[in-house]
């Protein structure tokens, strides 16, 4: 399981004589602004950055820049996705954007909207969580298999997702370096923020 969280809230200063209708509207959107119809654009704004990590092959940092993810080498005698973890369409790519296994979930003040995935492996792929950029996961088979010889983990790569490696190589453990995406930062504020901001120019018209 993965997540992310935008928030919003509004500070007011009120000023003398009251507040005229334009600014009661900005308030009032602005008191639960995921719970409309313009905090869905919001949240689709919050996606498409996430859209467009995928496209790339990396993640935008907190400091606004885009820093690409290590490439993908061979898994077993299953060659390399390309884009690196299947891009938009792979499983990960439209969780994250709403498909299957995706969720997007609004607090009870409508202040604050969490979007994540349910994926039991997302966060390995992510970086942990809370999110480590550098992240290195080793996995190793942890039991043998039933009614014969090797290791669980070795029939499950080979019959489910059709990678068959040795288990020598398993035993010394599958490194899985981290891919961050879908983290705070500048380039999602900025798309949420606009969306909010148009609104509340047409709240003032």
């Amino acid at each position: 399981m993965a997540r992310g969280q935008v928030s919003a809230r509004l500070t007011t200063t009120y000023r003398a004589g009251g507040v005229d209708a334009g600014l009661r509207r900005v308030t009032d959107f602005l008191g639960r602004p995921f719970q409309t119809a313009t905090g869905k654009e919001a949240i689709a704004a919050a996606r498409s950055v996430i859209r467009t990590e995928f496209q790339r092959g990396g993640y935008y940092n907190s400091g606004g820049s885009f820093v690409g993810w290590k490439p993908g080498h061979d898994f077993g005698d299953k060659r390399a996705k390309n884009p690196v973890l299947g891009g938009p369409g792979g499983t990960l790519g439209r969780a994250w954007l709403g498909g299957p296994g995706g969720y997007s979930k609004t607090d009870a003040g409508g202040q604050s909207v969490t979007i994540g995935v349910t994926l039991p492996w997302a966060g390995v792929h992510r970086g942990g969580n809370p999110v480590r950029v550098n992240r290195i996961t080793v996995v190793r088979p942890k039991r043998a298999a039933s009614g014969g010889s090797g290791t669980k983990m070795h029939y499950h790569l080979g019959l489910r997702l059709l990678a068959w490696i040795s288990e020598e190589r398993l035993k010394a453990g599958l490194r899985i370096p981290a891919r961050p995406h879908a983290l705070n930062n500048p380039k999602t504020a900025k798309a949420v923020g606009d969306v909010l901001r148009r609104e509340i120019r047409k709240a003032l018209r």
